[in-house]
């Protein structure tokens, strides 16, 4: 049996048995029942069960949730049959209390996150010349608290250039950084290229203004579904759009098309009287504008057998394109078993591009 030794009072004992349990006691006075000293590393073991007999009447209970059976009983041969399963043990014990701990201070640190609505990001001079504009040409911002130079993605929504609306996308929220969701006018009340000019304009705003709450403006990325998409495609790979807003859109730090064209969009054709069974490459197509030196381009569509028609086949166009022309950073992801509608695991994969491609920036800037 584990007894206390003569100098040692209860309350002392408790004390050593909880100090014990962390490993950090090395109190001279322990000893077997048979008269033999403790070594410092099996006191951790006997710490433990000091401590669940002593002080914490819950202790074996826990161990049992744990699959763990703390014994109460050693002599000096037990102790030394039982010495590496106790090690093996309480091993375990602390890797739970541990997770426990960093739990509690994860969920102590949460981050919180704050929201900016409606800010147009015209000027004031355009937007007041232009019902439409004030009306549609506005972004919502969503940012961590308190965080200094974060990443963040601007989000164009779907919707085929002629329906849908800002929101910010639930598998972006709560991830450590900035959304930044942007509507823009639609057709037919509008005629192309205004959504393209709408694109670039808040794609500036974000440029210019994303200091102001924290971001790092060289940690911009712009994303999109479908239309959205088809919009990051564009203001990402054909340089005019930004360029009319002193922007380089090799500043972006990667474009994410989900289920984006790579033709000319349905509604440009549809504008022009060109059915959707005649696909288009002119101006307005993203395969049109492949270049070497674009920034890094992460597409990414629903199962090819599933999708729209022919939106897997022309992502991967686009991909082979982009790679023929010199462009190292073009990959095409795939979704199986999903259709038009992939943003669900899409989400994570966006999410760990970002991770990746800001600590390579990051490290660049600091010259690794």
């Amino acid at each position: 049996m584990v007894k206390k030794g003569k100098d040692v009072s209860r309350r002392q004992f408790l004390g050593y048995s909880a100090l014990g349990m962390a490993g950090l006691t090395i109190h001279p006075s322990w000893t077997m029942a048979n008269g033999a000293r403790i070594a410092p590393s099996d006191r951790i073991v006997l710490g433990f069960i000091g401590l669940g007999r002593q002080g914490l009447s819950d202790f074996n209970s826990f161990s049992k949730c744990l699959g763990v059976q703390v014994v109460a009983c050693c002599d000096g041969e037990q102790l030394k049959r039982e010495r590496f399963n106790y090690y093996k043990q309480m091993k375990r014990i602390i890797i739970s209390i541990s997770l426990l701990i960093f739990g509690f201070t994860v969920f102590s640190q949460r981050v919180d996150y704050l929201k900016g609505l409606n800010i147009p990001y015209y000027s004031t001079s355009i937007n007041q010349s232009d019902n439409y504009i004030s009306e549609k040409c506005l972004l919502d911002i969503y940012y961590p608290r308190n965080v200094k130079d974060f990443p963040t993605i601007v989000w164009f929504h779907g919707g085929g250039l002629t329906g849908g609306d800002k929101a910010f996308p639930l598998g972006l929220e709560q991830k450590g950084i900035c959304i930044v969701s942007v509507s823009y006018r639609l057709y037919p009340k509008v005629k192309c290229p205004k959504y393209l000019e709408d694109a670039a304009a808040a794609v500036a705003w974000v440029f210019n203004n994303i200091e102001r709450y924290g971001g790092d403006p060289s940690l911009v990325f712009v994303a999109g579904h479908s239309a959205g998409a088809y919009l990051t495609s564009m203001i990402g790979l054909d340089k005019r759009w930004l360029k009319a807003n002193n922007i380089d859109a090799n500043k972006i730090a990667g474009l994410f098309p989900l289920s984006g064209n790579g033709i000319t969009h349905q509604a440009i054709r549809d504008e022009k009287g060109i059915s959707k069974m005649i696909p288009i490459v002119d101006e307005y197509a993203p395969l049109f504008h492949v270049r070497a030196d674009a920034p890094p381009l992460i597409l990414m569509t629903g199962d090819r057998e599933m999708e729209m028609i022919g939106r897997y086949e022309e992502n991967a166009y686009l991909m082979r394109m982009m790679k023929l022309v010199g462009h190292k950073e073009t990959t095409l992801y795939e979704f199986d078993g999903y259709g038009h509608a992939m943003t669900v695991p899409a989400f994570p994969l966006v999410l760990k591009q970002v991770a990746i491609i800001s600590e390579r920036i990051r490290n660049k800037q600091k010259g690794r």
